[in-house]
């Protein structure tokens, strides 16, 4: 015998006939809109929109039309952004989990790069195996036989993945597995390469995190402007024992600092949350004059922001401590190329994981630095150059 539910307790026959209407109206919402938009060709901002693709008239073209299809309908599904953006929201905020593949959420608002093995990096749970480690060790001491050869020193400088510097941020589940990362293993199968200086950069940053000021960005992979100037302090310091008339910059206890608020970073971004996640970003005020120039155009004064991407770049500073200057280099550089073209009269930056032989062999330089993010140790090493092998 089924119980009675007491009158009182019942809910009004309204409020559930609203519920029902509410429901409705929020799953046929997008369906509508879809009808609404079918004939539309650009949005209210003027933007085109995708066309519904014409009738296959051969086999190759019907395998193109379910592409086609899906950017019809992508455009024109009503409330598709912003249905993204509240399931990105619910999941990080709420439910303190990532809604892209790309984005690991931490602690405390900090998030983390998920892709390129970025976990895998951080657990050390692929370390290298005895054939990766010895292919990567081979094409770096080609490097540096390559350049020894002409007498100009390499700098190898790798700039330590976010989890590295703030372990104790990254989320409970992700843990340190693996009794090395494979950038203890490089560092210690190189320590004994005199061709190579190794500029392992993770104890000054380390040491720097005493201020209490982040050095990485909360929301983006990269490390900010005090991160990179710890950085830039210690290559200059490494410089400074070649290249007498180089001068290292002051300690970090001596800068003054500034932070303003900003959209959030890339990590932010691959959540589609860049406008909800807010970043702090920390600025170093100086009043030093910026001599050198950007042979692009770009002027003295560049912020990290100003410094896109381009394949190649050139500077120049007349009366610089060191003559020419040529580094392969990656994003983290961008932080560091207003300062670095500081110190030479002519400086070639170039944006590869490889090594080009033949524009050493054109610019001559005095110093030959390569700039690497850890998180590239995870791919495989670069070819090895026959010019190396055949020019030691």
């Amino acid at each position: 015998m089924s119980e009675t539910v007491p009158e009182s307790t019942r809910e009004p026959r309204f409020l559930a006939v609203l519920r029902v209407l509410a429901f409705v109206l929020a799953i046929s919402a997008p369906g509508l809109g879809l009808v609404l938009k079918s004939g539309a060709e650009t949005t209210k901002t003027g933007e085109a929109l995708a066309p519904f693709p014409a009738t296959p008239g051969s086999l190759e073209a019907a395998a193109q039309w379910p592409t086609g299809f899906k950017a019809w309908f992508r455009d024109r599904f009503e409330f598709r952004r912003e249905l993204i953006r509240w399931n990105a929201l619910l999941k990080v905020r709420l439910l303190g989990v990532s809604s892209s593949p790309k984005t690991v959420v931490g602690r405390e608002g900090w998030l983390f790069y998920a892709d390129e093995r970025g976990v895998e990096d951080f657990r050390a749970t692929a370390p290298f195996t005895t054939e990766e480690l010895a292919a990567w060790r081979a094409v770096i001491q080609d490097w540096g036989a390559f350049l020894s050869a002409r007498g100009i020193p390499l700098i190898l400088v790798v700039a330590p993945n976010k989890p590295t510097v703030y372990p104790e941020y990254v989320p409970r589940w992700m843990t340190r597995v693996g009794p090395q990362s494979r950038l203890e293993q490089l560092y210690a199968s190189l320590a004994e390469d005199k061709n190579i200086e190794l500029l392992d950069i993770r104890p000054a940053l380390a040491d720097a995190r005493k201020l209490g000021v982040p050095l990485y960005f909360r929301t983006d992979t990269h490390w900010n402007d005090l991160g990179a100037y710890v950085a830039f302090r210690e290559i200059a310091g490494r410089l400074a024992k070649r290249f007498p008339g180089v001068s290292v910059p002051p300690p970090v206890e001596s800068l003054q600092l500034s932070t303003t608020r900003g959209s959030g970073g890339d990590l932010a971004r691959f959540l589609g949350l860049h406008e909800e996640l807010e970043e702090e970003v920390v600025s170093i005020s100086s009043n030093e004059p910026r001599l050198a120039r950007f042979l692009n155009g770009t002027q003295a004064g560049i912020t990290l922001k100003d410094m896109e991407y381009e394949p190649r770049q050139a500077s120049e500073r007349p009366g610089a401590p060191i003559g020419r200057a040529v580094i392969f280099r990656d994003s983290f550089a961008n932080a560091l190329l207003p300062r670095l073209a500081e110190l030479f009269g002519r400086g070639v930056y170039v944006w590869t994981t490889d090594f080009d032989y033949a524009l050493v062999e054109q610019e001559k330089p005095d110093v030959v630095i390569v700039e690497l993010i850890e998180r590239v140790l995870m791919r495989p090493a670069p070819r090895r150059a026959p010019m190396a092998v055949n020019q030691q």
